[in-house]
């Protein structure tokens, strides 16, 4: 969904990404391919040394108010607690991709996390969003089920949302939550845009 779709963006080289709950993810190297430069968020200190030493950069680090700091080439991750950055942390960015950290969280913090995007958009900024939904009876999360109405619930107030592409035969490529119980899962991209 990335590579068929991120273009549909139309942002400028240069611009800056947002990828929040990051881990070491491959993701983040084709989008600073495009000509973005990557600020991640993400609590382990491992995944963030070991996605520099992947790519054999040396970051240079930098301590704020409890958060890390590491930046080099296209990338600046802040090892922190995504839900205590600011907007003076990010910076400004043109989009925000989520992968996996709306799904990842419990549906008690969800409402915070679309709060903290609500608050480190700017208008007209955009939100590459990948979700997943299932029949939540079959399994317990993470990854968490996030309905096409609970992307409403959470965002509608400051975001237009448009549902890029639905695929309902997701779970052929996910063998562990095959073995975890479920039989059936849908993954669907959304692109919401940040309202003034």
């Amino acid at each position: 969904m990335l590579k068929a779709h991120w273009s549909e963006l139309e942002l400028t080289n240069g611009s800056h990404v947002f990828v929040p709950l990051c881990g070491k993810s491959s993701d983040m190297i084709w989008l600073a391919e495009q000509g973005h430069h990557v600020v991640g968020a993400e609590l382990s200190s491992v995944a963030i040394d070991s996605f520099f030493d992947g790519l054999n950069l040396t970051p240079n680090v930098k301590y704020n108010n409890g958060s890390t700091l590491k930046s080099a080439d296209r990338f600046s991750l802040w090892e922190s607690d995504v839900l205590k950055l600011t907007r003076r942390d990010i910076g400004k960015i043109a989009a925000v991709y989520d992968r996996a950290a709306l799904v990842a969280l419990p549906p008690d913090m969800q409402a915070q996390y679309a709060n903290l995007l609500t608050h480190l958009m700017p208008a007209g900024s955009q939100l590459f969003l990948i979700s997943l939904d299932y029949d939540p009876k079959e399994i317990k999360g993470p990854p968490f089920a996030i309905s096409d109405d609970k992307i409403t619930k959470l965002f509608s107030q400051h975001f237009e949302i448009t549902c890029r592409t639905i695929n309902s035969a997701a779970l052929d490529e996910s063998q562990n939550l095959k073995e975890r119980g479920l039989t059936a899962l849908t993954e669907s991209l959304y692109v919401l845009t940040r309202r003034s």
